[in-house]
């Protein structure tokens, strides 16, 4: 048996997949062992979609939700498993993040609500599951999110500071990393507005290198309104979610302007998302920003990025793997019972330690 195995299961925002990463984790590396991606059920990606959309349902259709995504992460950590051979015997721990069907992190009652029964997940696989990572941070008063900072604090914790570690999901975190501190917030949406305009318009799960939006022209009418959302101009800590940035919120404002054409929205989203970013790193100033996450493989964003900040971007060799990763990570320090140091990143007032664990 090797005891510092762990697997991560990430399904994020997009709903674009299930990503699995196997990890070999000690107290001073984490090491990507093997990666792949499952696709996400066809039929539960349309009924969560439908859901998130329309906020108002049965306790039956979430419960129900609850279980099939449950059972459809643990489909995918067994065919993982097989295909890379590897015994649950060999593995302490798989940490599950679960779908976010809700993010609310401020408020009289903040909390952040993730489907996917672990118990479901740990009977089929025989694997100790890790998830419901965020709510310890939010019972010590943080905002659950983004967790992807403490991962990167540990992975490049010996390159020359300042720089920045961008996650380009559905929604765009940003990791400044420093000599002796670090911080982390979530910059707005980077995927999530932009996937969900070419999938109305074009019938398409993403832009693929941003073509369609190379082609289009930036509204700054749009761009203007859509960047005075008071969420741009928020200090950290904070975190937000397609609870706010959604199709609504973009119809919303494209209602005050009147008729643009399609593809003049899409630059214009691809540009919110790039300004955005470069409108946070700047109050940083990191001599090189390194991206992972599905975006990454927007080539025009990066174009964008590179162009706005001015500094260095380079893709992440772990571009896809990076999330998933975080889980492993997050269920080595729960198995290990080491407090998160997310104070400075979330506004907990003091570590805790994260996750609930499933046993099979």
């Amino acid at each position: 048996m090797q005891p510092n195995l762990y697997l991560g299961v990430m399904t994020g925002t997009s709903l674009d997949g299930i990503d699995i990463a196997l990890c070999r984790i000690d107290d001073t590396h984490i090491n990507l062992l093997a990666y792949d991606e499952y696709p996400y059920d066809v039929t539960l990606k349309q009924q969560i979609q439908l859901l998130l959309q329309h906020p108002h349902t049965t306790l039956k259709t979430v419960g129900r939700l609850d279980a099939a995504v449950g059972e459809m992460i643990g489909d995918a950590l067994q065919r993982f498993m097989q295909e890379k051979n590897i015994d649950a015997s060999h593995i302490v721990a798989a940490g599950v993040h679960g779908q976010t069907l809700w993010h609310t992190p401020q408020g009289a009652y903040p909390f952040s609500w993730q489907i996917g029964d672990a118990n479901r997940i740990a009977r089929q696989t025989g694997l100790r599951i890790v998830s419901d990572v965020r709510r310890a941070d939010m019972a010590a008063g943080g905002q659950g999110a983004p967790l992807a900072p403490l991962l990167h604090r540990f992975i490049f914790k010996d390159m020359k500071k300042p720089i920045g570690v961008l996650n380009l999901g559905g929604i765009a975190n940003l990791t400044i990393l420093e000599e002796n501190d670090v911080t982390g917030f979530d910059t707005g949406p980077a995927n999530t507005l932009i996937d969900a305009w070419i999938a109305r318009h074009k019938h398409l799960p993403y832009d693929k290198n941003g073509d369609w939006a190379r082609g289009g022209n930036v509204h700054q009418t749009l761009l203007q309104a859509m960047l005075s959302d008071a969420y741009f101009s928020q200090k950290p800590p904070k975190s937000t979610g397609r609870e706010r940035f959604n199709l609504a919120w973009v119809q919303k404002h494209l209602a005050d302007i009147g008729d643009i054409a399609p593809q003049d929205v899409q630059r214009t989203l691809t540009e919110l998302t790039a300004r955005s970013i470069a409108d946070a790193a700047a109050s940083y100033d990191p001599h090189r920003l390194i991206v992972c996450g599905g975006g990454a493989h927007n080539a025009f964003l990066l174009e964008r990025i590179r162009k706005l900040t001015g500094i260095t971007v380079e893709v992440s060799s772990f571009v896809d793997a990076m999330e998933a990763m975080l889980m492993a990570y997050l269920a080595f320090l729960r198995i290990c019972r080491i407090p998160a140091l997310t104070p400075h990143i979330t506004g907990a007032s003091e570590p805790a330690v994260l996750g609930a664990l499933y046993e099979p």
